[in-house]
Order: structure tokens, then C-alpha cells, then sequence
């Protein structure tokens, strides 16, 4: 069976679109879509072109002997943080009848995910101050509350408070634990109580300070500025002195030897039935500062306990990471991975191309 893909960048060469789609289709035997959005227009028209790009898909693909089930994401630069915001934010592709659940993976290659200051050096950095002059104002508008709303940040972190959340009431309302049990002996006189443990309390500090500003109320347009000084954290303290660790449960793993890292499948039953697609995370060696953000970004994934992979391309820069062949190679392993692990066939029996 075939599967799909579509990636999120005009079809000019400079993008890279036409060389990944070619090569990925070479390399998967895949069907790769490359797709085309507004340009110049204001936020949210580019979003919504990529998910009517993705309804025809949904719609067309059979015909051309793609499978639906099989359906991945990938974009670079403006085309990543479309297709980052898209697979988080299940409002686009619902808006046009697609599940967000036809997802089944995202390949983000330099990125933006934190749209007010996705370099390092802080909201008021002059590279941040910089970029938001000229990418932001104009299409993304002047208010900050509204940079966050088209931030795929701001979906992670908003998808770990409600796992924790959904987690603590879980625990709440779960049955209260068979009264302990005490074991005596004729020999001696003491006797021996089983308790239940709870955990350390600095380590349950230690793992709801991970979730940082998730944990804290979404923030007003009249509490900001553009200094971005003032902060939301009362609700946060809230959680941090009377919420319980986050449990997040873990129905399967495999091991990538090759890379040394494992790869989790996430319950999230348990959390409103979100479903949030496994990403891999690119950032060229040299990335106009983007890598900063990637790291964030991909932190804020793991944090949230789901999958995700992260690498950088070495000697790429922002403009020829999508040429090089070592990036298709990671999104065709990506791919692979995420399938056989659908599948449920070990890594071990994994077939590279």
C-alpha cells in the first residue's frame, strides 16, 4: 500500500518542495502532494489553504492509489509552523471534515513555534524585536494574545496542563485504597503496617515545574506589552502546591538502536481524547537562530510525554536543508518508524530503503 504526504511550501525550487517531494517519493514510494497556500494575505488564510490542501487529499488520494492511513505532514520554515499549528489544532481540518486523526506524523524542518520570540535572547531581544518587524506585524496583526493563538507552542503546552489535569481528576475520583493491612506474629509484639506510598514531595514539584507556563492561566491581551513583562502565575502556584504528579500512561515502546533513543505511544484516553500525531523536529546546523525555538518546541513535546524526535542537519543552512539528502533520510526513517509502529512490528524488523 501507498501512503500520502503533503508538503506545506509553495512549488518555487528556492522553497525545496519539489526536490523533497521527489526524493521522498524515491525513497518511500510514497505519493507526495506538494501544496501551495496564500501568500501576503493575513493569518489565519494561510492555515486554512493548507487544510483545504488536506481535505482534497483526504477526499482524493485513494484515486491515485494513496492510503488514508497513512497520511503525513511535512513542511519547512512558514510551511512548518503551518503544519506544526495544523496537527495540534484540530480546529482547521475539523472546519473542512477532516479528523485530525488522519494526521499519522509531522516532519517540521526549521521551524517557528513560539511566533513572539522564536530566537534566543528573550521577547525583547533585538533578533526577536527584528523578526517580529518583519514577519509578524504585518500578517499576524499587533496583539500579542493573538501571536500565541497561531503559536504551536501554545497547543503542547495547553495539551499538558490538560493531561495533568484530567490526570489529577482521574485520581480524585478513583476508589480510596483498601485500608492498610497489619500483620502480627505470635512471637513478637509489633506489628507490621503496609501503607501506601505517595511520592516525594520534591519530586512531585520537580515534575509539574516541568510543565511551566501550561499550568498557568492563558493570558489577556491587556497583560501585555510589548516588553512581555508580566506574567500569569497565580494558577500555576495553585497547581504546584495541591495537584498530584502527572501519570501519563504508556501503552507501547520501541527502541531505536541506531539513535539510542525510545519512542513512547502516549494514553490519552484519559485526557478528552486528544490525539496529537508523533513529530520530528529539524533544525539546520545554521538556522538564522531558528534552532533556539526547535529545541524549545521539541523540550515542550517530551515534556508533555508525547513523541517526538529531534535532529540537526550538519553543514545546512536555512535555505539548503531541504536539499540535502541527510533531511530526507530522517523523514524517511521518521516515517518508517511511526508506520511499523502503527503496525506494531518491532523496530528490529524495520526495512530501510
Amino acid at each position: 500500500m501507498r501512503f500520502s504526504g503533503a508538503i506545506g511550501d509553495r512549488y518555487k525550487e528556492f522553497y525545496g518542495a519539489p526536490f523533497m517531494g521527489q526524493a521522498l517519493a524515491e525513497k518511500l514510494g510514497c505519493i507526495s502532494v506538494i501544496i501551495s497556500y496564500r501568500v501576503g494575505e493575513r493569518f489565519p488564510a494561510h492555515a486554512e489553504d493548507v487544510a483545504s490542501a488536506i481535505a482534497w487529499v483526504y477526499k482524493n488520494i485513494a484515486a491515485f492509489g494513496g492510503d488514508i492511513e497513512r497520511f503525513f505532514l511535512t513542511g519547512h520554515s512558514a510551511g512548518a509552523h503551518l503544519v506544526s499549528l495544523i496537527a495540534l489544532d484540530a480546529q482547521y481540518v475539523n472546519a473542512v471534515g477532516v479528523p485530525i486523526s488522519f494526521i499519522k506524523g509531522v516532519a517540521s524542518i526549521s521551524g517557528i513555534y513560539t511566533l513572539s520570540h522564536p530566537m534566543d535572547g528573550g521577547f525583547n531581544g533585538w533578533a526577536n524585536w527584528a523578526y517580529r518587524k518583519v514577519y509578524i506585524h504585518g500578517t499576524f496583526g499587533d496583539v500579542v494574545k493573538d501571536w500565541e493563538l497561531a503559536s504551536p507552542i501554545t497547543y503542547v503546552r495547553k495539551i499538558a496542563a490538560e493531561i495533568l489535569k484530567d490526570k489529577v481528576e482521574g485520581a480524585e475520583s478513583a476508589p480510596a485504597p483498601a485500608p492498610p493491612s497489619v500483620t502480627s506474629t505470635a512471637s513478637t509484639s509489633s506489628s507490621s503496617i503496609e501503607t501506601p506510598m505517595s511520592p516525594p514531595r520534591e519530586q512531585k514539584d520537580e515534575l509539574l515545574t516541568k510543565f511551566g507556563d501550561p499550568l498557568a492561566s492563558p493570558r489577556r491581551s491587556g497583560e501585555h506589552d510589548e516588553d512581555g513583562t508580566k506574567q500569569a502565575e497565580e494558577e500555576q502556584k495553585e497547581m504546584l502546591e495541591t495537584s498530584t504528579p502527572p501519570i501519563v500512561s504508556v501503552i507501547g515502546s520501541y527502541k531505536d538502536a541506531k539513535n539510542n533513543t525510545e519512542h513512547l505511544t502516549v494514553d490519552l484516553i484519559g485526557s478528552k481524547n486528544h490525539y496529537v500525531p508523533p513529530f520530528l523536529v529539524i533544525n539546520a546546523e545554521s538556522d538564522l537562530g531558528l534552532e533556539y525555538d526547535g529545541r524549545v518546541f521539541f523540550t515542550a513535546l517530551g515534556d508533555a510525554g508525547l513523541i517526538a524526535e529531534y535532529a540537526s542537519i550538519p553543514t545546512t543552512n536555512h535555505a539548503t536543508v531541504t536539499r540535502s539528502y541527510a533531511t530526507i533520510e530522517k523523514i524517511r526513517d521518521f516515517i518508517r518508524r511511526t508506520i511499523n509502529q502503527l503496525n506494531g512490528v518491532e523496530i528490529d524488523d524495520l526495512e530501510i530503503l
